[in-house]
């Protein structure tokens, strides 16, 4: 019997030594400590702050880390951890009080080849979702710059274009349309829009906009303004204002 306790005791030891090691030796971002001078502390004073009266914030073992590709951080010094996202539910069942915190600027494949992981699902209009570069957390999104080049920023009649990734919402816009022959862009997941432009009709303080849009108020377009014109004239249309002076065109 007495050795069968002592057997227990053993085992219970080294579990509880296990767990001790695994907090030492798991890498830490010192955002997650309750104090900004952590990283003059020494291991043994470290502990006491992962560890605090309360229980510690296990990520290792969490569907946080795993799963979500964030950390479990205690509750009180979520605001310190400068999180891009709180993950909602219980992803810390490991532990008392924790949250998952998801930061987008952890190292990643997305990172390391120039990328930028961002909460926000939509990339910047001159960038496009790199899905082969993925970003440490599921909840971040890997945006890659589209690279311009000059046939589509600087073609002929004073084309103004833009390399991008979400062109769909562009051209929903105005001024942007769609090119009639398509323009190259380096990165197959960009294609070219082109802006509504035109150096004669800008040079007399108008604004060109796509055709079967009303200028805006205070600007009209006649017979005038056709004169000064706009890059592409069968999508485009110039608008002089209304009380300006003559155009020189």
């Amino acid at each position: 019997m007495l050795s069968c306790l002592l057997t227990i005791s053993l085992v219970v030891l080294a579990y509880s030594e296990a767990i001790v090691n695994d907090v030492q030796e798991e890498r830490w971002d010192p955002v997650e400590m309750t104090s900004s001078q952590a990283l003059d502390m020494n291991p043994k004073t470290l502990r006491h702050l992962w560890c605090p009266v309360g229980g510690c914030c296990y990520s290792r073992w969490s569907s946080c880390h795993h799963v979500l590709g964030g950390t479990c951080v205690k509750d009180d010094v979520l605001e310190d951890a400068q999180c891009d996202l709180v993950a909602p539910g219980n992803e810390c069942r490991w532990g008392r009080d924790c949250s998952c915190c998801i930061k987008c600027s952890d190292p990643s494949r997305c990172i390391d080849n120039g990328g930028t992981c961002q909460v926000d699902r939509e990339c910047p209009v001159n960038a496009y979702v790199d899905i082969f570069s993925p970003c440490r957390a599921c909840a971040c999104v890997c945006c890659q710059k589209c690279i311009q080049t000059l046939e589509c920023t600087d073609g002929e009649n004073d084309d103004i274009g833009l390399c991008t990734g979400n062109a769909e919402k562009l051209l929903l816009n105005d001024p942007f349309y769609e090119p009639s022959t398509p323009l190259k862009c380096d990165n197959p997941e960009c294609s070219c829009v082109l802006e509504c432009g035109g150096t004669k009709c800008i040079d007399n303080n108008g604004m060109c906009i796509k055709k079967g849009k009303p200028c805006p108020m205070g600007f009209k377009a006649d017979g005038t303004s056709r004169t000064c014109g706009c890059n592409d004239n069968d999508t485009c249309k110039c608008c002089l204002p209304v009380n300006g002076p003559p155009p020189n065109c």
